[in-house]
């Protein structure tokens, strides 16, 4: 009788080592992967900022282009037509 208390106190011993190695091991998954979501969001967040950044500074410099060209067209017609006007002075003369 005294070893069945003895074995049967084994065996709870052993159980509750168990079940508490496996609660710890739950515990540190979970830990590691909310970890793991965390950093995967910092990296979307930051490859998103980066994706922004870029096609801002090259909204920039379209817009940048556009004025450029706009101005170079401005000052081609102005070309043109003081061009013509020279031409009407020389046809003149």
């Amino acid at each position: 009788m005294k070893k069945d208390k003895l074995d049967f106190k084994y065996k709870a011993q052993v159980i509750m080592a168990i079940t508490i190695a496996v609660l710890v091991l739950v515990y540190l998954q979970l830990l590691i992967s909310s970890r793991l979501r965390e950093k995967e969001q910092e990296y979307r967040t930051d490859s998103l900022l980066f994706e922004l950044d870029k096609y801002q500074q090259a909204d920039r410099y379209d817009v940048g282009y556009a004025d450029g060209l706009a101005h170079r067209k401005r000052m081609r017609t102005e070309a043109e037509k003081e061009l013509v006007k020279l031409n009407k002075e020389f046809d003149r003369q």
